[in-house]
């Protein structure tokens, strides 16, 4: 999106195509620019690091203030579809809840998950097992009976590939099956990973 970010002194900031300096080297971490917005931390002890988005010129548009426990090794969650799954708080045994928040920083859907994934087609998979739209309500059975989409589902610590109306298109196989991108997705099985497309056949 017409800005590369750069490493300076042990920081992070962002210049434009031209090498212009447009967020100067500050941040303890960050990420690529997607929907106009890029992920920055800023690191508040050797426990966790604390979140927010800027704009395309720097202004920081979602105040840092999430928390991202540095211990699950921290990840970078970018905006799909004009939402962005940050943590909100902690339940009582310090495990991070997620909720949603706008590109302005505006909490849309309230903290409850334990897991929370990108949303696609307005539909996004939170805790492994359930699918919410945009407004945060759980989707039932019937209400994903007509969605012709290829999901990732877990069970028994394994994850595989099925249709949003229940039909399995890859059992649970493989340890880890990330997300699809550009009709691709990475898998893992025990430490060898390689890519399928949205039938499991290898590529």
């Amino acid at each position: 999106e017409g800005r590369a970010w750069f490493y300076k002194n042990e920081k992070y900031g962002f210049i434009d195509k031209m090498g212009n300096v447009i967020v100067p080297a500050k941040y303890y971490s960050v990420a690529d620019f997607k929907e106009g917005r890029a992920w920055v931390a800023n690191e508040d002890n050797h426990d966790h690091a604390w979140c927010g988005y800027i704009d395309l010129d720097g202004k920081e548009v979602v105040p840092i203030k999430y928390r991202v426990p540095l211990e699950e090794g921290y990840k970078a969650i970018s905006f799909s579809e004009g939402l962005a799954a940050v943590q909100m708080r902690t339940d009582n045994y310090d495990s991070p809840i997620y909720g949603y928040i706008d590109k302005m920083g505006n909490e849309v859907i309230p903290a409850k998950f334990s897991i929370a994934g990108d949303f696609k087609n307005g539909i996004a998979l939170v805790d492994l097992e359930n699918y919410i739209d945009k407004t945060g309500k759980v989707l039932t059975g019937n209400e994903l009976e007509f969605q012709d989409k290829i999901v990732i589902f877990s069970q028994d610590e394994k994850m595989g590939l099925r249709h949003l109306n229940g039909k399995v298109v890859v059992p649970c196989n493989y340890d880890v099956i990330q997300n699809f991108s550009d009709g691709m997705a990475a898998v893992c099985k025990g430490h060898l990973w390689g890519y399928v497309d949205p039938l499991g056949t290898f590529i």
